[in-house]
């Protein structure tokens, strides 16, 4: 015999949620499983069920997927090269991306993270630099034109699209592979310059200092790579790549890259696990011989400057290292001083090499046109101060959310949480590195920093929806708290006969 209760349903509480309650006499009672919403919409329905229904989202993430494996991995540049012709490949998946984000609805998903609100802060803070910049025309064109709609908008498809942690995981990893592809992109066309130094032979980061801190920035995601893959062909090819990576940076004798590779030692011996740091400290000790060994003796002069500047001066590399130095902190000084004038909305966002040539040659000094080759400068002077302040906020805000994931998750007896730990320890790399060669590096507004920044706010805003994650274990008899309606909560439970 059954005793069946119908359970009264708040008139503002649409049809399809009725439900019923069995109860059979001498059974276990079962705990009421709480509903889900219908994919047809309703007043109940989240935002995260209606990015999860909603078609034009999925669309919208196999076009993100092949973004980022070409954005990150240079393709479309390479293809350029090869073939002499321009297919716009980034332009159309771009555009295709941002029109499947604004019909799929998943914009505000994020809105909530303090990642998010500082980041659209720091796009709201260059908009306004644009009417009080030293060129206005030229700022304007910038930011509306070309930075907004193709390098800050990354940060919203890359925190916003992605909804579970699969999906978040094959984003990391189409980075991982695009890296492994660079690096042998790098290998086969990577030339020795008149100077000595290695650089690459076309595109965006054909400058040796570029070269050599981005291929730094890709060991992280060739990190992911080898701890996600249990192939051994492509953990092969993700040893060579990652050695051949770390080679060129050295060849180019940037100082840039030398910091990301200190920065990633640092990282690893504070973050990492003790096989890692066993493993960096033999990687570390090898390097260091065969770069004194086989490394052109132009390449060590110039790298020795990064520490001193006494008696090196005896190589044509050397003097030239040192009189790019010279250069490097009469730039910066100059990029200080502008920011103590103009604090608030600095001289116009990528206006400060004409500022700096009017300025200089009002000095009756000779102008010189170049980057701040400080990426902090470079957003202080451009757009003020509380630009540079949004920006770094983000970044540290996106670095303590993906550390407590870290912290939890690596040593939880739950699997899912240790992979969420090892996507986050990605991260949490790859914006120390990011971080610490902009100290050398003009990049303030390259895609590496909404790319890492969105990837980062999208694991966070994963985390949190996911309700199977146990990031920290349970204490033994801790009471869990189960919300309740208020209509439920005033009913009586049936009486069973």
């Amino acid at each position: 015999m059954s005793i069946t209760n119908r359970v009264p349903v708040p008139a503002s509480r649409p049809p399809q949620t009725i439900r019923r309650q069995t109860v059979t006499p001498n059974a276990t009672p079962v705990a009421p499983q709480p509903l889900r919403p219908s994919a047809v919409g309703g007043p109940g329905l989240t935002p995260f069920y209606q990015a999860r229904e909603n078609p034009f989202r999925k669309v919208v993430f196999n076009v993100l997927v092949a973004l980022v494996f070409i954005k990150f991995g240079l393709l479309h540049e390479y293809i350029g090269f090869t073939t002499g012709y321009d297919f716009h490949l980034i332009l159309i998946l771009g555009v295709m991306a941002l029109v499947g984000l604004v019909m799929a609805g998943t914009v505000g998903r994020a809105s909530k993270i303090g990642v998010t609100k500082l980041w659209i802060l720091f796009g709201v803070w260059l908009v306004l630099a644009c009417p009080f910049s030293f060129w206005v025309g030229g700022s304007v064109s910038f930011v509306l034109t070309n930075y907004l709609p193709t390098t800050f908008s990354l940060f919203f498809l890359t925190a916003t699209v992605p909804i579970n942690f699969g999906e978040m995981r094959k984003l990391l990893l189409a980075a991982g592979y695009s890296a492994l592809f660079l690096g042998v992109i790098a290998r086969k066309f990577a030339v020795i310059s008149v100077g000595g130094r290695a650089e690459l032979m076309f595109g965006s980061i054909k400058n040796s200092g570029d070269l050599g801190a981005f291929l730094i920035l890709c060991l992280a995601f060739l990190l992911y790579l080898w701890v996600e893959s249990k192939n051994w062909l492509v953990r092969i090819a993700v040893l060579l790549a990652a050695g051949s990576n770390v080679w060129i940076s050295l060849s180019t004798a940037s100082r840039s890259a030398l910091i990301g590779l200190a920065a990633v030692g640092l990282f690893l011996l504070i973050w990492g696990s003790g096989k890692m740091r066993v493993v960096f400290l033999v990687g570390a000790i090898l390097t260091t011989l065969m770069a004194a060994a086989f490394l052109p003796g132009v390449v060590v002069a110039r790298l020795s400057t990064l520490w001193t500047s006494e008696d090196v001066s005896q190589s044509a590399a050397a003097a030239e290292a040192e009189g790019s130095g010279e250069m490097r902190q009469m730039i910066m000084q100059r990029a200080l001083k502008y920011t103590l004038q103009h604090p608030i909305l600095g001289v116009g966002p990528d206006a400060f090499p004409d500022y700096d040539a009017v300025m200089t040659r009002r000095a009756h000094q000779r102008a010189v046109w170049l980057e701040t080759h400080n990426a902090y400068l470079q957003i202080s002077t451009e757009a003020g101060i509380p630009a540079l302040l949004f920006l770094v906020g983000s970044m540290i805000a996106a670095f303590r959310g993906l550390s407590r994931i870290h912290r939890q998750g690596r040593s939880s007896p739950n699997a899912k949480a240790r992979q969420y730990a090892s996507a986050a320890f990605t991260l949490m790399m790859a914006i120390v590195i990011v971080a610490s060669f902009s100290l050398f590096l003009s990049h303030g507004y390259s895609f590496w920093i909404p790319l890492i920044l969105g990837l980062s706010t999208g694991l966070i805003l994963v985390a949190q929806q996911d309700k199977g994650l146990q990031l920290a274990p349970r204490p033994v008899g801790a009471h869990v708290a189960i919300p309740r309606s208020p209509a439920l909560a005033a009913m009586k439970p049936p009486r069973i006969a």
